[in-house]
């Protein structure tokens, strides 16, 4: 497949171009006048100059052209053009395969001394019969956690935590059966297996074809390492990070996130970062890589909105609960919350709620808003706190269960059209950074691809309105809360880096 290219000066023709501009300018202003720029002149030496300058703009549309060539093509002529672009995978392909959930395991019964479980031993899960398998040699003792990864690929894999698996040919020492253990999403929700997710998509493909082509992989440097991180087997990377001279030079320290939906997280487990770190093994050990932790930094979003005409706005004339800028409403812990009933809570007075008055609560797992309409009030502070029960005849309420401190906003159909945009826009994000400060303007111990040019670390104001306004249902967004720019806490240099992840939503009539 042809390179894709438009054709640009060379260096040399910008310089010629100059200086023949300069001497058309001056014979025509005086025609019998001779012009010298040859090497060596004054218009020689400007020329030169502007040719530099100029360089880098063409080099940039070159860039931009090919992009968008690249964003243009699908199909057979786009595996064509990534074959020329990317480094194949192991089996000659090169889009990123399926890929099976990953996680750990427990044995249900190790003899004492431990058993010696090599990679690759199988197991399937009793109910589905996915196979799974053990990630990594070892000598296990009784109730250690077993890393393992699905044989089998796709979102199917991603199995519950608690679910049964049992050995097709247990090794000595353990018994047939184990159960797959539980771990921490990155949002709080409790997850058994993760990273389960079909072929890479052509947009998924473009996206990697045009990286490569604005930033060359070449001779060990950040882009390569990148590269083979974003190729791993068994783990759906959407996008590897570099931190360069972390520890001096030769080290690099890699953060990557999880494609969006592979499973309900974007931040990698354990098994899965070392599933990356054995397979950077092919670069040489002076190379000094390192594997991140990335931890997920919550953030809860607070809007104002006016809607758009034709969506549906606020139920209630007078919405309740009203935005408290400084402690807004919230769910109150101190009594026992249940689907039909739980106390709301603010240390700044405001407006009481009204028997009728229908609220919503932010459910993070279904990024869905859940219903309450209040069937009655009692108050506990005058103006700040309130026991409140929800009517439940005829769905007027959902049966949903809020979490303490959830946040509370005025109910309107139209809620449900705004999780989604937003969600989107959070996984545009990238981790930030382990340092706070840098040696100097360079690379050295700075996130690469640098934010907020590529993948920004923080959410800034603009993004967040633009993001709302996708949603289709406002007419105009004030953010609220959090206070933009809002950025990630500093990580660990060599250890830990952290992500920003959707925590609460609340949305409230634009004031």
């Amino acid at each position: 497949m042809a390179d894709p290219r438009i054709l640009l000066p060379s260096r040399d023709d910008i310089a010629a171009s100059f200086r023949n501009s300069w001497r058309v300018r001056f014979q025509r202003a005086a025609p019998s006048r001779t012009v010298d720029v040859g090497e060596g002149s004054f218009p020689w030496a400007v020329s030169q100059a502007i040719a530099d300058t100029l360089l880098p703009f063409y080099f940039n549309h070159d860039q931009i052209a090919r992009s968008f060539l690249v964003k243009q093509t699908f199909g057979d002529r786009l595996i064509r053009l990534a074959k020329e672009r990317l480094p194949l995978n192991d089996d000659g392909s090169v889009k990123l395969p399926a890929t099976g959930g990953s996680g750990y395991m427990q044995a249900a019964k190790i003899a004492v001394g431990g058993a010696s479980i090599v990679a690759g031993t199988l197991l399937r899960h009793r109910r589905t019969n996915t196979r799974v398998q053990v990630a990594l040699d070892g000598t296990y003792q009784n109730g250690d956690p077993i890393p393992i990864v699905a044989v089998d690929t796709g979102p199917d894999t991603n199995l519950d935590a608690d679910e049964q698996l049992v050995f097709d040919s247990p090794p000595p020492g353990v018994l047939q059966t184990a159960t797959i253990l539980e771990q921490d999403d990155g949002t709080g929700t409790i997850v058994g297996l993760t990273g389960g997710r079909g072929e890479e998509t052509d947009e998924e493909l473009q996206d990697r074809i045009v990286e490569a082509q604005t930033n060359p992989a070449a001779a060990g440097n950040s882009a390569e390492i990148i590269q083979a991180v974003q190729r791993t087997p068994s783990v759906p990377v959407q996008k590897a990070f570099a931190i360069p001279a972390w520890f001096g030079p030769g080290t690099t320290c890699v953060a990557f996130t999880l494609r969006p939906d592979a499973s309900s997280t974007r931040i990698p487990n354990s098994t899965q970062r070392g599933l990356v770190g054995a397979y950077l093994t092919d670069f040489p050990t002076d190379f000094n890589i390192s594997i991140a932790t990335v931890l997920a930094q919550s953030v809860d979003v607070r809007l104002g909105v006016s809607w758009i005409t034709g969506a549906s706005g606020f139920v209630d004339v007078a919405p309740w609960p009203e935005h408290v800028s400084a402690d807004p409403v919230h769910v109150d812990g101190a009594v026992a919350i249940s689907s039909t009933a739980l106390r709301a809570t603010t240390s700044i007075t405001t407006t009481a709620p009204q028997i009728g008055q229908t609220c919503a609560l932010f459910d993070l797992p279904s990024k869905t808003f859940k219903r309450k309409r209040i069937a009655s009030v009692a108050t506990v502070v005058a103006g700040k706190s309130w026991d409140l029960t929800f009517q439940t005849a005829n769905a007027a309420s959902d049966t949903y269960t809020p979490r303490d401190g959830a946040l509370l906003s005025p109910w309107s159909p139209s809620l449900q059209r705004l999780p989604s945009a937003l969600a989107t826009y959070m996984q545009t994000l990238g981790p930030g950074e382990q340092f706070a400060s840098f040696p100097d303007p360079g690379g050295r111990q700075r996130r690469w691809p640098f934010a907020p040019e590529s993948w920004p670390s923080a959410i800034a104001n603009a993004d967040l309105v633009v993001a709302a306004k996708a949603s289709g249902a406002l007419g105009d967004v004030e953010v609220l809360a959090p206070a933009t720019p809002y950025g990630t806490t500093v990580g660990t240099p060599g250890v830990t880096v952290y992500l920003l992840q959707l925590g609460d939503l609340a949305v409230y009539p634009q004031t």
